[in-house]
């Protein structure tokens, strides 16, 4: 009887087969939680082998998040995006939500958005 691959494989096949994933991404095909993916992936990154790489960064809309899309293979690791790049990116998504809150005359947030269903 076939012995069922670790995390480890599973992960490289899956990055080999695909492509650059995210730890979210990999753990939603994979059917695990992200948090066993993202060790498994941590602790391969350790190994002199490194399985692993950092293919690049995704900037995230709506949080200051920017996690690593990882790829399978023995290269480079993509160069991590600076702070202040970051919190600006997020300060241009952000920006008109917050000129939006500031003209309206509504009380708070909830009030606005229920303006906005009413109107």
């Amino acid at each position: 009887m076939p012995q069922a691959p670790t995390t480890r494989e599973a992960i490289t096949q899956l990055l080999e087969d695909i492509g650059p994933m995210t730890a979210a991404e990999i753990a939603k095909m994979l059917g695990k939680n992200v948090k066993t993916i993202s060790s498994s992936i941590c602790s391969a990154r350790l190994k002199p082998e490194k399985f692993f790489y950092v293919h690049g960064y995704e900037f995230q809309p709506g949080s200051n998040a920017v996690p690593a899309i990882y790829g399978s293979g023995k290269k480079k690791d993509a160069k991590r995006m600076e702070k202040s790049v970051v919190q600006h990116m997020y300060y241009e998504r952000t920006k008109h939500l917050r000129k939006l809150r500031k003209s309206a005359p509504c009380a708070g947030h909830f009030d606005h958005l229920i303006a906005q269903v009413t109107k």
